[in-house]
């Protein structure tokens, strides 16, 4: 009697695996807008730690000794080689957060995409990207 070796599938793989249950994928049209959809919320995710670690406390937490807080988000359309994606990107009250990830009047930003993809398509958090590209980038 022979096993049955295991499949695992990588991060990549379970990720697709979650595109192809979760949409209707027809042709590549489908699958760029599917993509679109995906890069949106990472870019966001990478702005908010930003946030976080400008002001120096998670959401809902305590200010402690800093005077700046949250003021909402404003919007932002980015374009990349999958198209024109919107994102929300976060504010503070004193005007004093600089984004570093997607600077303030970038909209191009094809030339980090593909290394953020990669990386969550390789199963690393948001924090580990956000550590990867401090190193790679220097913020």
């Amino acid at each position: 009697m022979t096993k049955r070796k295991e499949t695992i599938l990588t991060p990549g793989e379970k990720i697709a695996q979650q595109i192809l249950d979760n949409y209707d994928l027809k042709n590549t049209q489908d699958v760029q807008d599917a993509l679109k959809q995906v890069f949106g919320p990472i870019f966001e995710a990478i702005l908010k730690g930003e946030m976080q670690n400008h002001l120096g406390y998670e959401k809902n937490g305590h200010t402690g000794k800093s005077t700046n807080t949250r003021n909402g988000y404003s919007k932002k359309t980015l374009n990349t080689s999958l198209g024109e994606v919107p994102i929300s990107v976060p504010r503070d009250r004193q005007g004093q957060f600089e984004p570093q990830i997607v600077k303030k009047y970038q909209r191009n930003v094809s030339s980090i995409e593909g290394k953020v993809l990669a990386m969550y398509a390789r199963g690393m958090s948001q924090r580990d990207i956000a550590a990867t590209i401090e190193d790679m980038y220097g913020f």
